[in-house]
């Protein structure tokens, strides 16, 4: 994929488009990441900056394992990108060990 803003994309394959018209389920790992992430950085599409990122860790499991700091260090990650993505790591993994009737939050 060629450095290029979402808003160049057109308007149905953009991500939060896509999520909107098919559901979470249906997107791509790199999709659903892009709507974590929000905005891209200088000469990056939040696309492209989560699929760099997936390979980068290994994938959704390699990334959801690893810590702010380790995010952090990737070309276009800062404190509060890492933070975000961790934390919606952190809230998967929490939704992994409850149950619905022990949702205490």
């Amino acid at each position: 994929m060629t450095s290029t803003s979402i808003r160049d994309m057109p308007a149905d394959q953009r991500p939060r488009e896509r999520f909107n018209r098919v559901g979470p389920r249906r997107l791509k790992d790199a999709e659903v990441l892009a709507m974590i992430i929000g905005s891209g950085v200088r000469g990056r599409s939040s696309l492209e900056l989560a699929q760099s990122l997936l390979k980068a860790f290994g994938g959704p499991v390699g990334l959801s394992a690893a810590s702010a700091e380790q995010l952090q260090k990737a070309e276009g990650v800062g404190e509060a990108l890492a933070g975000r993505i961790a934390a919606a790591a952190e809230l998967s993994r929490r939704c992994r060990l409850r149950t619905p009737q022990h949702d205490g939050g």
